[in-house]
C-alpha cells in the first residue's frame, strides 16, 4: 500500500527515522518493510493503492525510510507535480486469524525536535482476528 508523504507545514524538511504500528492486532501477518518513491504525477505514473510483491516492480528508486527527507508541502495531487510516497509491505502470517495494523506511527525530526504523527491508515489481512469488514473479508 501506498500512502502520500508531505509537509503539512513548515518548510524545514521532515526526516523519517521510523515506520512502526499505532496497535496490531493478530498474528497471522508479516511486516514485510517499508520504502518511499519521489516521482511525477502523471495519467501513466500514479500512487499505489495496492500492488502484488514486495518490494514492487516499478521504474522509481526505492529509497530506504530511514533517513529519507519529506520536503514537497501537501497540496491537492495534480498531473506534473512531485509526490512522495511512502511504501508499506505486508504479506499474510502462519496460521489463519489474519491480522496486522491499526494507525502507521511515522517518527521523523524537524528544526531539531523529534516528533510522531499516527497516519489512520489500518494495514489488515482477513482471518479470525478482526471482523470489521466482514463484506470485504466474509
Amino acid at each position: 500500500m501506498g500512502y502520500p508523504l508531505c509537509l503539512a507545514q513548515g518548510t524545514q524538511p521532515a526526516v523519517i527515522d521510523s515506520v512502526g504500528p499505532a496497535a496490531t492486532v493478530g498474528s497471522g501477518f508479516r511486516f514485510l518493510g517499508a520504502y518511499t518513491r519521489q516521482f511525477t504525477y502523471t495519467r501513466e505514473h500514479t500512487p499505489i493503492g495496492s500492488v502484488d510483491g514486495y518490494p514492487p516492480s516499478l521504474p522509481d528508486t526505492l529509497h530506504p525510510v530511514t533517513g529519507f527527507s519529506v520536503s514537497i508541502p501537501c497540496q491537492r495531487a495534480t498531473f506534473g507535480s512531485i509526490y512522495t510516497e511512502l511504501l508499506i509491505g505486508f504479506g499474510r502470517g502462519t496460521g489463519t486469524d489474519g491480522g496486522g495494523w491499526r494507525g502507521i506511527k511515522v517518527g521523523y525530526t524537524v528544526g531539531g525536535r523529534h516528533r510522531i504523527v499516527t497516519l489512520g491508515y489500518n494495514m489488515l489481512i482477513c482471518g479470525s482476528s478482526f471482523t470489521d469488514f466482514p463484506h470485504i473479508c466474509g
